[in-house]
């Protein structure tokens, strides 16, 4: 009976030693320094990064030796944080693979370093770092108020496994990733939101990832109320995406109401006045109620000058024809097809097969509405579907184009992209998808033996 029970109690200290080891290989010490009341949060994967770049180790030969020790001191298996709060300030936290050689590294960067006990601290002219070892936390801070938030750190440090709330909103996908209400974002990215809109209430969830052949950005807006329901950008049906022209530079579709868009445009002063404007030439309101489904928008080549667009869009009537014989400054070219003259500028309309289309090229007019051997890139389903060819931006510039032959590594990275891709899955999201012909890896490995000079 012993003997059992001393073989039950070996199996149970070895199965408690296999579990403590499993969850403390993957310990996240970093994490546990997050402040509770942290209004903004970012993590960055630095191994899921350079794995999907192809880069390692000998990959850092590259950059100064100082910079070098300083990455080397860190567990680069690990995440790193960076927060933001409205009472403390900014930190970074982060996991050390080398205490020692982080202090070292610091002192080359023109910190000073004092240990108290078992802590250790690092004092910058605008930053002051504490670590214990196994840990770093740095605090983004004017020199005078360096003693002051001292206390504070220390806490943090000791503070054990708490979860900050925010983490519940970043999941676990990409090497990038970021939660924060929009005030925390630069004034470039606010001067687009609507009169009155308290950015404080408003939260952005983004992340970054690499594929095989795609570097992808996706976020997502939370605000208390949406800035464009579920009424306004409906699914894409994808049944324009297969018309004229083929392989465009820009293609852009969203499935609308045309009632609604009236509605959105009036809200704007400057787009107000120009539909007035419209109004007095046609019935713009009549031409714009009347769509209802999926509107496309096409920049067939890339140009120097003003581009060619044209615009397709699907219609639930075409009671705006009527008045077609009173429209002012419209010349009449068939019972459906029509082009308005503005400051010397031609403007070509009508309806065929039920569509409506408009565009600034009466070649393009011409074949409107007719489909096309190849489809646009564009997703069904999605709430956006927009793409952009890359290939001519390269194309339309000859400078650019004679710079890269110069280059070839650098011109055969480029050419290996193949566009930027553009959707939305919710009226308040967006993913930016650029996507390759090669392997991101592969490309990485072209540009690497430029710099080297190889």
């Amino acid at each position: 009976m012993k003997k059992k029970l001393f073989v039950i109690i070996a199996l149970l200290l070895v199965a408690a030693c296999c579990a403590a080891w499993y969850f403390m290989k993957d310990r996240d010490d970093a994490r546990q320094l997050l402040p509770e009341d942290a209004t903004s949060v970012l993590v960055f994967e630095p191994l899921e990064l350079l794995d999907g770049l192809g880069l390692g180790a000998s990959d850092l030969d590259i950059v100064p030796a100082d910079v070098k020790n300083l990455i080397e001191s860190v567990d680069l298996t690990k995440p790193i944080y960076v927060f933001d709060t409205r009472t403390s300030g900014r930190g970074v936290c982060l996991c050390l693979r080398d205490a020692d050689k982080f202090m070292d590294s610091g002192a080359a960067l023109g910190f000073t370093s004092e240990r108290n006990g078992e802590s250790k601290w690092m004092t910058g002219s605008n930053s002051i770092c504490l670590t214990d070892g196994r840990k770093a936390l740095l605090m983004i801070t004017p020199q005078p108020d360096s003693d002051a938030i001292r206390p504070a750190m220390q806490k943090l440090m000791t503070q054990g496994k708490r979860e900050a709330p925010l983490l519940r909103d970043l999941g676990d996908k990409g090497f990038l990733r970021l939660t924060t209400t929009l005030d925390k974002l630069p004034a470039e990215f606010r001067r687009t939101l609507p009169a009155g809109f308290d950015p404080s209430q408003a939260r952005l969830n983004a992340s970054w990832s690499i594929g095989n052949k795609n570097i992808t950005l996706a976020a997502e807006l939370q605000t208390p109320e949406p800035l464009l329901g579920d009424e306004f950008l409906r699914p894409v049906k994808g049944n324009l995406s297969d018309l004229a022209p083929a392989q465009p530079f820009l293609s852009f579709c969203i499935n609308i109401s045309g009632e609604k868009l009236i509605e959105l445009i009036r809200k704007q002063p400057e787009l107000r006045t120009a539909l007035l404007g419209l109004n007095m030439m046609l019935d713009a309101d009549m031409m714009l109620g009347a769509i209802d489904g999926d509107v496309s928008i096409v920049v067939p080549t890339l140009s120097l000058g003003k581009p060619d667009v044209l615009v397709t869009a699907t219609l639930k009537d075409t009671d705006f024809l009527q008045n077609a014989n009173d429209w002012d400054k419209v010349r009449k070219l068939s019972s459906t097809d029509f082009v308005a003259s503005y400051e010397g500028i031609d403007t070509y309309f009508g309806v065929r097969n039920g569509l409506l289309y408009v565009t600034t090229s009466q070649e393009l007019a011409e074949c409107a509405c007719e489909k096309s051997s190849a489809s646009m890139p564009l997703l069904k389903g999605k709430r956006m579907s927009a793409f952009i060819n890359v290939g001519q931006i390269i194309k339309a510039y000859p400078p650019l184009r004679m710079a890269l032959i110069a280059m070839p590594q650098l011109g055969e990275a480029l050419n290996a992209i193949d566009g930027v891709a553009f959707s939305a899955d919710t009226p308040q999201s967006l993913e930016v998808s650029v996507t390759t012909e090669k392997p991101v890896k592969d490309i990485v490995k072209n540009l690497k033996t430029l710099l080297k000079g190889k």
